[in-house]
């Protein structure tokens, strides 16, 4: 490895800041050059391969900084982002090929050589996405269209009768939500009283929130939903800390009597996304701090919801036959909120969409979201927080027709038949921001990108609207199930258990639909039937 280029004295002014540049630009290309060199010497993911890597990555870093601490008069280029917006504007686009395959090497040397700091590296990545996006993704989301046609569903003759029985899955569901309402409200209105009790002041935090999110306050909840709730500070703090804190508020309300609670998870340093779980009469609630992602991921389900009636029932309706199913558990397989995103990706993806990309059709609105990661480390993101709220302008994103043959007995069959062939392929991310399937690869990495280790594994990868370094499938992995001491899984393993739940699905609801099997049978697919 050759060195980096490196300037002889440098008088002040601006031709300081000109040659200084130069050194910039010089040392930006020879290290893209490198990394080119280094990639293809990688063929493998052997630990001699990885110790070789580690070793180059640390003599780029090294190299880097000396040219960075050569005659070093200022760091006007720091100050005023000349740097960062040249490698946006002209480095990236001019080397795009070179820079994505070499990504995450490049981002992190620059970073760790004191080139760009942590947020201008995220914002540069989301360029570099952003050009690969606009290069691929219309013709592999064109590819990737679900066609129908009538033809498909010739030989079934009672998806009317589904339709029925769905609808009497969902207006059950809807009867045991109304029931929990006034309890539910009631240990609400208790549950906050006691947060007023609390002395944020003390704390500097003075404009503090609760506000409710989730499953259990979009469109698509169920009586199963979990009760989510976020205190907002409407300032950055150390989560823990403050959760930490609550908790302690709380053990001292429970030794006055003041409420029965009991505190089921503390602070754990391994959850993604740090919370208090609260059992509180009947109810579980969980507890998180700042947590904006939750907030306005429910607008925007229930805008999506509000759009087409078929998008919230078929939503409900999928999360009540995976829980039946025992494929809703987002530690093992997909959670019920990655579910309601695969329902409305879906529904995006037909030849004819049912739904548009909310996000994709205004203009960006962009905030500063500091927060804690799980390896406790602090992160700034830029996120683009906007959607189409308006119902004309959304519904102007649509063509007429809007499949309007497509009743909910034919889109559910249709659903379950794509998660198949998704789960069999593992080969696409689906992107509701985008309304499209995009290539796995090209889609999952960040600069966060030990939250996403090897996205190829997962079964599904499913993209958060907002939080890009969350892949909501992450945890839904082939193989993962542990082997026993024999040296076999003494169960399916998961991959393999979620597509045989798909394959019976399909059979049931095909023989309902042809008139070979009655409604009851039904039940072992979706529970007990409504009488």
């Amino acid at each position: 490895m050759s060195n980096i280029p490196t300037a002889g004295p440098i008088p002040n002014g601006e031709s300081h800041n000109t040659d200084r540049f130069k050194i910039y630009k010089d040392a930006t290309l020879k290290l893209l050059t490198d990394l080119r060199k280094l990639q293809k010497t990688i063929t493998g993911a052997n630990q001699k391969d990885k110790k070789d890597t580690e070793i180059a990555l640390l003599n780029f870093t090294k190299e880097l900084k000396e040219t960075l601490n050569t005659n070093v008069g200022d760091i006007y280029i720091f100050k005023t982002h000349k740097y960062t917006k040249y490698l946006e504007d002209s480095f990236i686009p001019g080397h795009y090929e070179e820079v994505f395959t070499t990504r995450n090497f490049f981002f992190k040397v620059l970073e760790d050589s004191g080139f760009i700091n942590n947020e201008e590296a995220n914002h540069l990545f989301s360029t570099l996405i952003r050009h690969r996006k606009q290069q691929i993704g219309d013709q592999w989301s064109t590819k990737k269209k679900i066609s129908t046609s009538p033809s498909d569903f010739d030989d079934m003759e009672y998806f009317k009768a589904l339709e029925d029985v769905f609808d009497a899955l969902i207006k059950e569901e809807e009867k045991k939500i109304e029931s929990m309402k006034p309890t539910l409200e009631k240990a609400w209105r208790e549950f906050s009283e006691l947060f007023n009790k609390i002395d944020f002041p003390s704390m500097g935090l003075r404009d503090v929130r609760l506000a409710m999110y989730g499953s259990s306050q979009n469109a698509f909840k169920t009586a199963a939903s979990d009760i989510d709730f976020t205190l907002l500070t409407g300032c950055y703090v150390d989560e823990r800390l403050l959760l930490k804190i609550i908790k302690e508020y709380f053990d001292e309300f429970k030794s006055e009597k003041l409420i029965e609670i009991e505190v089921k998870k503390t602070d754990n340093n391994n959850i993604r996304i740090p919370h208090l779980q609260f059992k509180y009469k009947s109810f579980e609630f969980d507890l998180t701090v700042n947590n904006i992602f939750g907030v306005v991921n429910t607008r925007l389900l229930d805008a999506y919801a509000s759009l087409d009636e078929r998008c919230r029932k078929l939503g409900v309706l999928a999360k009540i036959w995976a829980k039946n199913n025992e494929i809703c558990n987002g530690q093992e397989f997909l959670s019920s909120y990655c579910y309601v995103i695969l329902v409305i990706g879906f529904l995006q993806n037909l030849k004819e969409p049912i739904l548009p990309a909310l996000q994709k059709i205004v203009s960006p609105v962009y905030i500063n979201l500091k927060r804690v990661l799980d390896n406790e480390t602090k992160d700034t993101q830029q996120v683009n927080i906007a959607f189409e709220e308006d119902h004309k302008v959304a519904r102007g994103h649509l063509k007429l027709t809007k499949n309007s043959n497509l009743d909910l007995g034919r889109l559910f069959l249709l659903f379950v038949m794509w998660l198949e062939e998704m789960a069999k392929t593992s080969e696409d991310t689906v992107s509701i921001k985008n309304g499209c399937l995009m290539p796995r690869e090209e889609t999952y990495q960040s600069i966060t990108a030990d939250m996403n280790k090897n996205p190829s594994n997962f079964v599904f990868s499913v993209e958060d609207p907002f939080d890009r370094t969350h892949d909501l499938g992450k945890n839904f992995r082939k193989n993962n199930n542990k082997s026993s001491n024999n040296g076999y899984n003494e169960k399916p393993e998961n991959r393999e258990k979620f597509i045989g739940v798909l394959k019976e699905t399909i059979s049931t609801v095909k023989k309902f639909c042809r008139g070979e099997i009655s409604r009851i049978q039904l039940e072992k697919i979706f529970g007990k039937m409504p009488q």
